[in-house]
């Protein structure tokens, strides 16, 4: 078993890229892969973990995560969230477990620049690899469903449906056009942070019935903060970036480098979303220290008022008193 400094130096190396035989040759060596359908087998697959994903939720709901809240005494108007925060933890653990065992069983995951050797775009796809993909794309079917059907409606209800279709049409297209080894850097960079965001969010859950103390609440933010800052932006950026937007340059020249900027454009926009929301929850953190009250998921309507609130005592403190600090003189007599 890896200690974690053998853990630590397989997530940061990239191997040393060399350049292809052909990287200079006039014409191109790539054969450019369009999308597909996927196969009468892989749609099977697909809605076959979709609806156990599905099954699977009600049969843990009710055999295990349901009476696991009533036991340490989750409040009632509460267990909705409780559940939704289980079940995503559970989910996104496995498959980040699975994720990073796939990936140390593959060259690429050290030596980035074999995303791109021969034959690429058509390079074997392993089993583990491959199913990690179809439960990946199972989970966002599934969650499309389940966010329009089962889960309680919060404010950004449009926005995160939106990011379950368009996340399941990237894993679609990347898996198609042969990018899944990028792809799977991705998942292994993003799908921890997850773990911790439901952790933290279960630990505010189990405060509201039972009080679990500043520190301990406070020890969790960190580790979030500390996680999504190492995985979600140094990591991906180191992993993720590096790989799509250098190496294939280096490796094999522009002219070999199909859909190069569509591509990178969409590998940047998600990083610079995880900066945006990593911004959030750090403002979410200082508002907290500074006025003290508590916050809940940003995404629901009565959390997303007490930020408002936050917001404007904010502003308040920065304006000074009331009518710009100036003392209104009493009319004489």
């Amino acid at each position: 078993m890896d200690t974690v400094r053998e853990v630590i130096v397989r997530q940061w190396s990239l191997g040393e890229c060399p350049e292809h035989p052909l990287k200079y040759a006039t014409d191109k060596y790539i054969v450019t892969k369009s999308i597909s359908l996927l196969t009468q087998d892989q749609w099977m697959h697909l809605f076959a973990l979709a609806i156990g994903l599905f099954l699977l939720r009600i049969v843990l709901n009710k055999l295990v995560l349901l009476p696991l809240v009533k036991l340490i005494g989750g409040l009632e108007h509460e267990y909705d969230r409780w559940l939704e925060c289980m079940w995503q933890l559970l989910f996104y653990l496995c498959a980040w477990l699975l994720c990073s065992w796939a990936v140390s069983e593959e060259t690429f995951f050290t030596e980035t620049w074999r995303c791109w050797e021969p034959p690429f775009p058509n390079q074997t796809m392993s089993p583990s690899i491959y199913w990690l993909y179809m439960l990946e794309m199972g989970w966002y079917l599934y969650g499309a469903y389940a966010h329009v059907f089962i889960e309680p409606r919060k404010r950004d209800f449009w926005e995160m449906l939106l990011h379950h279709i368009a996340a399941f049409f990237l894993l679609y297209m990347s898996l198609n056009l042969g990018y899944w080894r990028v792809g799977t850097l991705v998942l292994y960079s993003l799908d921890l942070c997850d773990v911790y965001m439901q952790a933290c969010k279960m630990l505010r859950l189990l405060d509201n019935c039972r009080p679990v103390g500043e520190v301990l609440k406070s020890l969790m933010f960190v580790v979030l903060v500390l996680a999504w800052l190492y995985f979600r932006i140094a990591l991906y950026a180191a992993k993720v970036i590096y790989t799509t937007a250098y190496v294939p340059l280096a490796f094999a020249g522009y002219h070999n480098c199909d859909y190069y900027f569509a591509f990178n454009g969409l590998v940047i926009f998600v990083w610079l979303l995880q900066i945006f929301w990593f911004y959030l929850i750090v403002k979410v953190a200082y508002l907290k220290v500074k006025f003290g009250m508590e916050l809940d998921d940003a995404r629901d309507f009565t959390a997303q008022k007490n930020l408002e609130v936050l917001e404007e005592l904010e502003k308040g403190a920065k304006k000074g008193p009331a009518n710009g600090g100036k003392k209104k003189k009493k009319k004489s007599a």
